[in-house]
């Protein structure tokens, strides 16, 4: 394949305009924002990167992409998923509510809840506060 025509594939292309308007941006976002299977993605993304088109870094559990040229950040802000947005939302309603009372107050599980929660609290976006054995969540901003 010739460099020039790595990007005449349609969906490679729209892959990489997207990841050029979205620096950083991690392989679910991508996957859901494009609406591509796990195959086409992770085929184009390879050939993309192989190609030196764009790079990936690792940033916890995941895999970003960022347009060859531009500066990688130290540590990428992270994307809240739309569950993140509720969770800190309901944290902001209520300062110090538990993991079960988001659940309830969001009629989702405790585990997914805890998820996201901790992946959130490794990204310093949330803390927490252990008040008699219960631990309590506050936003960090």
């Amino acid at each position: 394949m010739n460099k020039e025509d790595v990007l005449n594939q349609f969906t490679r292309g729209r892959i990489y305009e997207h990841i050029r308007k979205n620096p950083g941006d991690h392989y679910n976002s991508i996957k859901q924002e494009l609406e591509l299977n796990n195959g086409a993605l992770a085929y184009h993304l390879r050939t993309l990167e192989r190609e030196n088109y764009i790079k990936s870094t690792r940033d916890g559990i995941y895999k970003r992409f960022y347009p060859i040229g531009i500066k990688i950040p130290e540590k990428p802000k992270m994307r809240l998923s739309p569950v993140q947005k509720e969770i800190i939302e309901t944290i902001k309603r209520n300062p110090g509510t538990t993991q079960k009372e988001i659940s309830k107050a969001l009629s989702i599980s405790q585990q997914v809840v805890s998820y996201h929660v901790n992946l959130m609290i490794e990204s310093q976006l949330l803390r927490t506060e252990k008040q008699d054995n219960t631990l309590r969540y506050y936003c960090n901003n």
